[in-house]
């Protein structure tokens, strides 16, 4: 057996980083604790929904839960081709279930179910895409059978819906001259009873979709560049509206607002990076705080309300491809914990407001 090694950094305490929207950011903080031991870079990154584990997917396919309590590797299996040599394969998203199972999409064409539990490297559940776009899956928990949004495999512009485990494609979304899809996001079901869509284009257009009749109901261009990540949260501040924050390739993180009964899009805030290229964004839970992964090495926080910037996390010395937020009552003491992985094979945790 492989002898895995972790470095601990030293725990952040005691340290008022509050600022003004005048003032420079304060000494950022250290990483608490660092998972060495991916065989390739780490394009993929979850924590679990139930079980203190994080989950990384990598570019040679290994799907590796790293257990938070004991600070070492729980789970590790080759979930999907390599994409080292062939020039596609590997991981580029992973999603975990309400139920504790967790679905993994590879460029190889691929989309799996897996029980964690069961500790096995046989997946429940292979459903053969054939897409092996960069286009990331959504994932829709409404019935018996989870619902996957992936690019089509004939027509990247086009989105498939898949009924994961019949393993049937249910529906078809089509739109034109907006180049691929770069990623799909569903919107949460405690705002609407039926499936909606988001998908960001290579356009940096931003589609919405209603699935009741394959039908989309708003649409605009945010982004000078391809969307390369989006996140959606409910606002809780207006009853059917949820938030949402795309970014690019350009150097704008972009939060917008949609109310899911009258369909509009509408700029909140754009926030600026001084270096183009966001791979990841990520709201926490508690929508107070959002983080960005950068092409510049570098994981942004911000004040999610606020629009201030509040830390410049200097890690990674490669391109951070994936953010998480964490929050386990038997870890962390019950507080959010950050989580980023990077190009140079490491996954940094963070303990942060």
């Amino acid at each position: 057996m492989r002898t895995h090694y972790f470095n601990a950094l030293s725990l952040v305490g005691g340290r008022d980083n509050r600022m003004s929207s005048t003032t420079q950011p304060p000494k950022p903080p250290d990483p608490s604790f660092v998972f060495r031991g991916s065989e390739s870079e780490i394009h993929a990154l979850r924590f679990h929904s139930s079980t203190p584990l994080l989950f990384s997917g990598s570019l040679s396919g290994e799907l590796i839960g790293w257990n938070l309590q004991t600070k070492r590797l729980g789970f590790r299996t080759q979930a999907h081709k390599t994409g080292v040599s062939e020039g596609s394969g590997g991981i580029i998203s992973i999603e975990s279930l309400s139920d504790g199972k967790v679905i993994t999409q590879g460029r190889d064409g691929f989309v799996k179910l897996w029980d964690i539990k069961a500790r096995t490297d046989t997946p429940l559940s292979s459903l053969e895409t054939h897409s092996n776009s960069f286009g990331k899956c959504g994932v829709f928990e409404g019935g018996v059978s989870p619902l996957i949004s992936v690019p089509s495999p004939d027509n990247a512009s086009q989105v498939f819906l898949w009924d994961l485990l019949q393993q049937q494609p249910v529906m078809r979304l089509g739109s034109e001259n907006t180049g691929l899809a770069m990623c799909t996001k569903f919107v949460p079901r405690t705002l609407t009873p039926f499936p909606m869509l988001c998908i960001g284009y290579e356009d940096g257009s931003v589609y919405v979709w209603d699935l009741r009749v394959n039908k989309m109901v708003t649409s605009t261009k945010i982004h000078s560049e391809p969307i390369l990540c989006m996140d959606l949260i409910e606002d809780k501040t207006k009853e059917n509206s949820l938030l949402g924050v795309t970014a690019s390739a350009d150097s704008s993180i972009v939060k917008w607002n949609l109310d899911t009964l009258n369909p509009k899009i509408d700029v909140q805030h754009t926030y600026e990076v001084p270096n183009a290229g966001v791979s990841d964004v990520r709201v926490r839970g508690d929508s107070k705080i959002m983080c960005s992964a950068g092409w510049d090495h570098r994981v942004r926080v911000w004040d999610w309300n606020k629009h201030i910037p509040l830390a410049i996390l200097k890690f990674h010395t490669m391109q951070v491809y994936c953010v998480d937020f964490g929050k386990f009552d038997s870890v962390f003491s019950g507080k959010y914990t950050l989580a980023s992985a990077s190009k140079d094979r490491r996954i940094a945790l963070w303990d942060i407001y």
